[in-house]
């Protein structure tokens, strides 16, 4: 269904570039989960805004292939972008509480969405719309909501009601962009467990954006690992959770934190330095500063991201860097 190839997207500072994203290739299939991880500051987000074609000049350069459903998305007009995104894709933001007007009722923000698409739609079809989208995301008396304003929601709740307007675009790609990251563990779950029922239901692929590789192990069929505006892994939930192939993944997964775990006694095991400064990319691979297996020769180029099936970025020999301390998924 989606289809991107060599994307790359730089931000104009200071008569410099930001290289952000630095040459992506992947795919998502129909009703697939595509799980994509990473530090903050991986590129994660810019990669799902690229789709989106939200990047445009003088302010940014975008460069390389992205095909949604055939359609070349980077070759439309600017008048021709809001109905491309409303046809193919639904967006579920990390911070529902600052993604909702505070003057606006959740009843005009759907309507505002079904009169862009439909502009002869009545108030009174919208309403009866919202309601139905509002019931199947989960949120109890819908009638009585929609002349709610966001303050008046719990966190979780507000996060429902943006799962609903996801779904009233009728997208076929879901990017949902660290939906649980300002929520606690227990509404964590309900989300989770709301998305897989709706995934089913309705069938759409959703590309599943998250720095918790634990939770995006145990929701994607295939996962992407991204550093330093590249994918340094790719491969199936199970391969990359069970068998991480790159340094940088191993070293995500020491970094979880378990029960029982303390920093004081050394087994919470934060990953050290900072990431890459994407106005001075490292010239080798952008691990290189804070892998615990470097050579000299990881200095020198981008490694290419190789294997069958189950890719690595890394010049390293894959005995060195494969086996062990996975998660169980």
């Amino acid at each position: 269904m989606v289809e991107v190839r060599d994307l790359k997207v730089g931000f104009y500072r200071d008569h410099c570039i930001a290289e952000a994203v630095r040459g992506v290739s992947f795919d998502i299939g129909e009703s697939e989960i595509v799980g994509l991880v990473g530090e903050s500051g991986s590129g994660k987000s810019v990669t799902a805004s690229a789709l989106l074609c939200l990047w445009q000049p003088p302010h940014a350069v975008v460069t390389g292939t992205v095909r949604v459903d055939g359609v070349d998305a980077f070759s439309l007009k600017p008048h021709d972008l809001p109905a491309y995104r409303s046809r193919y894709f639904g967006y579920i933001s990390q911070e529902p509480s600052q993604s909702f007007d505070p003057l606006c009722t959740i009843g005009n923000n759907f309507s505002e969405m079904f009169r862009l698409k439909n502009p002869k739609m009545t108030r009174k079809e919208s309403d009866a719309r919202a309601v139905s989208l509002l019931s199947e995301a989960g949120i109890s008396r819908p009638e009585e909501r929609l002349n709610s304003f966001p303050h008046q929601f719990s966190g979780g709740m507000l996060q429902r009601i943006m799962i609903a307007l996801a779904l009233g675009g009728e997208g076929r790609l879901l990017i949902a962009d660290e939906p649980t990251t300002a929520l606690d563990v227990t509404v964590q779950a309900q989300i989770i467990r709301l998305l897989l029922d709706l995934k089913k239901k309705r069938g759409f692929s959703v590309l599943f954006i998250s720095h918790n590789l634990e939770l995006v192990s145990a929701v994607s069929d295939r996962i992407l690992v991204m550093y330093g505006g590249l994918i340094v892994e790719s491969g199936t939930a199970e391969e990359v959770s069970k068998n991480p192939l790159s340094p940088y993944t191993r070293e995500l997964l020491k970094s979880i934190p378990k029960p029982g775990m303390s920093y004081r006694d050394g087994r919470c095991r934060p990953i050290p330095g900072t990431a890459v400064n994407p106005f001075f990319p490292e010239p080798g691979c952008p691990f290189e500063p804070r892998c615990p297996y470097r050579r000299p020769e990881c200095r020198l180029r981008v490694p290419p991201l190789k294997g069958d099936g189950h890719l690595c970025r890394c010049l390293l020999p894959e005995t060195e860097t494969a086996g062990k301390g996975g998660l169980c998924v």
